[in-house]
């Protein structure tokens, strides 16, 4: 196993955002985990009808992307891979970035 193969996909995203900070790129996080829902004063969970919304978005030169971040070993979600199709059919830019070298190929 390679010392790449270990990274964490947390790590790598942070790396990305770093990146992107650093190159002055309009970026956002996007978190879509549980939302939190205070419904007659009892906090609810719900899950977030975008699960699979790639991680990363941005804007440059006009054009927006997104980044879906994963290790080595990641797989995409079937709810991730409707996103990509969708995204792409719109004319996005949709990346699937193991490291920030993906990012500066395809961004940069």
């Amino acid at each position: 196993m390679t010392k790449k193969a270990l990274i964490k996909e947390s790590d790598i995203q942070k790396a990305i955002l770093q990146f992107l900070k650093a190159k002055n790129i309009l970026h956002w996080r996007v978190n879509l985990g549980a939302v939190m829902h205070n419904i007659n004063g009892k906090m609810i969970f719900r899950k977030n009808p975008m699960r699979g919304f790639p991680d990363i978005a941005g804007v440059v030169e006009g054009r927006m992307f997104a980044i879906e971040v994963k290790s080595l070993n990641g797989k995409m979600s079937e709810p991730q891979i409707e996103w990509k199709d969708k995204l792409e059919s719109n004319g996005v830019k949709y990346i699937i970035a193991t490291s920030v070298e993906d990012i500066e190929k395809e961004v940069c």
